[in-house]
């Protein structure tokens, strides 16, 4: 094992790291949102959208370095690099590559339970919508005819 090699694992564990820490924060604002989803806080949900955004976009560098330095070593996977290091003498990349993976699957839960209430907020929506728009009254047009408008069921076929 070369000097530049232990380097570079040294280099890639603390890139792990901090996008460990950046996901975990991605992850926590994301229950955050779930909580302002749910009482539908819409400033508040603004506001977290955007500081998220601010910690996704100091992962786009950190995944470049990480790819940078897994080629310089000339591995392929995390798992490969994970099993350099142990055989370089590089204590901790195993387990700072199982915790990273760890808040990347939170995060990526935690997001898709934020979609579906989102989804499921918009159907609702869209049932009240249908709903109310089957109790309009018809009108009277132009040439003084009673008009009807094309009427709803007030109750759901689907109940």
């Amino acid at each position: 094992m070369t000097d530049e090699q232990s380097t570079l694992l040294t280099r890639l564990l603390r890139t792990l790291i901090i996008e460990e820490e950046l996901l975990t924060a991605l992850a926590e604002l994301s229950e955050a949102q779930q909580q302002a989803l749910l009482q539908s806080a819409f400033i508040t949900i603004e506001s977290i959208n955007e500081e998220m955004l601010a910690v996704a976009s100091g992962l786009v560098p950190l995944e470049q370095e990480r790819l940078e330095l897994t080629i310089a070593l000339g591995v392929g996977t995390l798992t490969e690099a994970s099993q350099l290091a142990a055989t370089a003498g590089v204590s901790g990349f195993g387990p700072a590559h199982e915790r990273l993976r760890k808040a990347a699957t939170r995060f990526r839960e935690r997001q898709e339970g934020n979609a579906a209430l989102v989804l499921n907020a918009m159907r609702l929506r869209d049932r009240w919508v249908n709903l109310l728009a089957g109790m309009i009254s018809p009108t009277y047009g132009s040439a003084g005819k009673r008009e009807v408008a094309q009427q709803r069921q007030i109750m759901s076929k689907s109940a």
